[in-house]
């Protein structure tokens, strides 16, 4: 069942370029605002958190480098660090 939310205080300047971003995308100001606030936390969030998953997958199925200072600076002085 939808709930009913108020915001209160909007910057002037806010609520005109609501209004004119409702009024390009042929929507009223309330349906404006619920698909500026569904891009902002719906979909695209969990796509976030899924990206954020696999390339921490991606990361543990690196190898570890456990090299010591001596190999470290011998790496780096042939670029390859």
């Amino acid at each position: 069942m939808p709930t009913t939310l108020t915001v209160r205080n909007v910057p002037p300047s806010l609520h005109a370029r609501l209004k004119r971003r409702a009024k390009e995308h042929r929507r009223s100001l309330n349906s404006e605002v619920l698909a500026v606030l569904e891009e902002a936390v719906g979909e695209k969030a969990t796509d976030r958190e899924s990206l954020i998953d696999r390339i921490k997958q991606r990361r543990a199925a690196l190898p570890t480098m456990t090299w010591g200072p001596e190999e470290l600076k011998r790496q780096m002085r042939e670029g390859l660090a």
